[in-house]
């Protein structure tokens, strides 16, 4: 059992992409039918061969969004030395059903933090729904913060939740 990153052309690839379809979430991440959306990086938990929990995210700029206050600009968070703050940004997260409560998503959580770090990133952060009580645990476990708020959907539905966010250490 280990994580492993795992992307297009790797031999585990087909069955992530099989992992991704039973935990409805390839079309979060997957485009032209078997391509990883560019930028992203996925992480899976295999065990005797077969994907069965995943991570994806992308390393990204923190940045404020624009309103008429910033003059209707995005505004990119910098760190003290003037320099861009990054964070790698969580897109999908799951575990197959019956392989739940077995510290596999706490591993991959822990892996892409060590990735976070390993990229120079001043933090992570996802978005869940209030649906999602395991993973509220599992992130309120590891010290992330939280903050509430709403996402919208690509139709305009408004969904609540909390946004999750984890510094990693660091000199910014």
């Amino acid at each position: 059992m280990s994580v492993e990153r795992i992307e297009p052309g790797n031999a585990l690839w087909p069955d992530c992409i099989n992992h991704l379809k039973r935990v409805n979430m390839a079309r979060w991440v997957i485009e032209h039918g078997s391509e990883l959306i560019e930028g992203l990086i996925c992480l899976g938990y295999v065990r005797e061969g077969k994907v069965i929990g995943h991570l994806t995210f992308k390393v990204q700029d923190i940045v404020c969004p624009a309103t008429e206050w910033s003059g209707g600009e995005e505004l990119i968070v910098r760190g003290a030395d003037g320099q861009p703050l990054t964070e790698t940004y969580v897109y999908t997260f799951a575990v197959e059903e019956k392989y739940r409560r077995r510290g596999i998503g706490r591993d991959l959580q822990l892996a892409a933090l060590d990735w976070t770090r390993r990229l120079g990133c001043y933090q992570m952060r996802s978005w869940s729904s209030t649906d999602k009580e395991a993973n509220y645990a599992l992130k309120v476990s590891l010290g992330f913060a939280i903050h509430p708020g709403t996402y919208e959907t690509a139709s305009g539905y408004p969904v609540s939740g909390v946004y999750f966010v984890k510094t990693v250490g660091g000199d910014w």
